[in-house]
């Protein structure tokens, strides 16, 4: 008895009718699409990841340098020509541009330098 269970699939593969390929092709395609997805959800959780962590240099560079300049605030001598000041640390370089707009408020310019040249600009102000 030659007559098995595979002899349907095997008659119909042998008849050249091209059964298979288009469940071939259709299998492909779903497993590129879903390795597709896979890849670009990584290069964008990377890429995020990148972001994150220059922000957060970005931010601690800021509160350090503001920090300084608080300390250092009382032996300066203020007036309403700009005046700057430079901190330089392991992961960049702050230069805080400050001028008095009144006699209690100081203005506050700070251009912040990581050590990937990215370049970011804050202003506040501060009550003297």
């Amino acid at each position: 008895m030659k007559n098995t269970y595979f002899s349907p699939i095997l008659s119909r593969v042998s008849s050249e009718k091209g059964l298979i390929f288009p469940y071939v092709l259709i299998i492909l395609l779903f497993i590129s699409t879903i390795l597709l997805s896979v890849v670009q959800h990584q290069v964008y959780e990377e890429e995020r990841f990148l972001d994150i962590n220059a922000q957060d240099s970005i931010q601690n560079l800021i509160q350090i340098s503001l920090y300084e300049f608080e300390l250092e605030l009382n032996t300066m001598n203020l007036n309403y020509e700009k005046q700057f000041k430079s901190y330089e640390y392991a992961n960049g370089n702050v230069t805080i541009g400050f001028y008095l707009l009144d006699d209690e408020l100081l203005k506050l310019e700070l251009n912040v330098e990581t050590l990937d040249e990215i370049i970011y600009r804050f202003s506040t102000e501060m009550i003297v």
